[in-house]
């Protein structure tokens, strides 16, 4: 004797099977991002200030400009602060798409990078520091956040 075949009734079976897999690796995905310590957030920013210290001439030719670190275990992690007029700077970095205040806690290179808004601007900025400064590998400069005491850049 022939039994009905329900050919449809298997398939949306194994499609309701497939959708609850999919949603339970989903949300075991979820689940383990929010309790890995970064919480919805992002991980945890530590503040990081500094001052810009020269000749007078120097620290108003420089302002504008900015100060750029880069994380020495992974160099694309970065962070940066404008030098105001009195030479201060305060780093801030891009997390989840928003910039946030402070950087991630480790060791980091440092530059210099001049204000670029115009041509006097950058030559003004430019005669105001070495050109070793320039570049994370010869600038010499180094941070380890989070910092105890502002950094201090001596032109």
């Amino acid at each position: 004797m022939l039994t009905h075949f329900d050919f449809w009734g298997i398939l949306k079976h194994r499609k309701r099977n497939v959708i609850l897999k999919k949603s339970s690796i989903a949300f075991g995905l979820w689940a383990m991002a929010a309790t890995c310590g970064c919480g919805t957030n992002g991980p945890e920013l530590h503040s990081v200030s500094g001052i810009v210290i020269g000749a007078t001439d120097k620290i108003s030719a420089i302002a504008g400009s900015s100060v750029e670190i880069s994380l020495k275990d992974r160099p694309t992690v970065r962070g940066f602060g404008q030098i105001e007029p009195d030479g201060a700077f305060e780093i801030q970095s891009l997390h989840l798409g928003e910039l946030r205040g402070g950087a991630l806690e480790g060791e980091y290179n440092l530059r210099l990078l001049p204000n670029d808004e115009d041509e006097e601007s950058r030559k003004r900025a430019l005669s105001a520091f070495s050109k070793k400064y320039l570049q994370f590998e010869t600038s010499g400069l180094q941070v380890i956040v989070p910092a105890s005491d502002p950094i201090e850049i001596r032109l």
